[in-house]
């Protein structure tokens, strides 16, 4: 079994990225692949609660991972012994949902008191397929968007539409494809479509005004990739002549990301199903995304 590892950081905001980096680098050393995508978003949304929660003045917060053959273990320790308590935001909150992705994503949690003071905050996961003693010399991942094992798996559909005054505008759908494992339950993969949105810089509920998400569209050639904050990966997204026409010529395309899963095969008369059903639920999420 690898020995547990661990790292220090400081107070600053360039500190949870930081932080993601070192799981992922450690995870990427042991060759532990079939959770890092989980074990990344909850490193983010335990280092950010450290991080405006849980330090006192002049002091950082500390991760440790270690693994057995069974879990890999997150924890997260800081200097103040207040306890988190998982919160229940409503669509239009836009805090307050980082214990509900970690309560989603991993295989356990919970606190426990750190000597000589402040708490440490735990997640496990089980191990998947990987095999814990392997040790891979693999490049580790460095983002802190959705990471390529996601952006993969995602299904991704476009068509010609039209805006609200019945001009034509180019749509984009984003969808999480049925779970594969028991990892994949539904709360996780609404968990991972919500962190893809704010990958984006933010999308919005049916009911709110949808916000402009600059620059996430690049057109090269005949193609159109869409770019995601602070990370080096995209997503090409399925083109064709029409639409393609329609994002250069307005320079922008409604984005829709959907919270339920859908086969990456779906047809179009799937596709508008899933999107009646979604909508009538409110499980769609809105942004306008616009070229670079």
């Amino acid at each position: 079994m690898p020995d547990p590892t661990r790292q220090f950081f400081t107070a600053t905001p360039e500190s949870v990225g930081q932080a993601r980096d070192f799981a992922l680098t450690t995870l990427s050393s042991w060759g532990l692949s079939a959770r890092a995508e989980d074990i990344r978003l909850c490193v983010s949304e335990l280092a950010s609660n450290a991080l405006a929660h849980g330090t006192a003045p002049g002091h950082g917060f500390l991760v440790k991972i270690e693994a057995d053959d069974d879990f890999v273990r997150l924890e997260v320790h800081d200097s103040r012994g207040r306890r988190p308590a998982v919160r229940h935001p409503t669509d239009t909150d836009t805090s307050g949902r980082g214990l509900l992705i970690v309560e989603a994503l991993s295989d356990g949690w919970g606190v426990e008191d750190r000597r000589p003071f402040g708490k440490i905050v735990w997640s496990r996961f089980k191990a998947g397929g990987d095999t814990m003693l392997t040790r891979s010399a693999a490049p580790a991942f460095t983002t802190s968007g959705p990471g390529p094992g996601l952006l993969v798996s995602l299904g991704a559909w476009t068509w010609p539409g039209t805006d609200p005054v019945g001009a034509g505008i180019a749509h984009i759908l984003l969808a999480h494809p049925p779970g594969r494992t028991s990892h994949d339950t539904a709360e996780a993969i609404e968990a991972r479509m919500r962190h893809t949105a704010e990958s984006l810089g933010g999308l919005a509920g049916a009911r709110e005004s949808i916000p402009d998400l600059y620059g996430r569209l690049r057109v090269i050639g005949d193609r159109v990739l869409l770019r995601f904050h602070s990370t080096r990966y995209g997503l090409w997204l399925p083109a064709h002549p029409t639409w393609t026409e329609l994002v250069t010529g307005r320079g922008k395309a409604v984005l829709l990301i959907g919270l339920d899963p859908l086969p990456q095969s779906a047809d179009a008369a799937r596709v508008d199903a899933f999107l009646d059903a979604a909508l009538a639920a409110d499980r769609l999420l809105f942004g306008l995304a616009r070229i670079t």
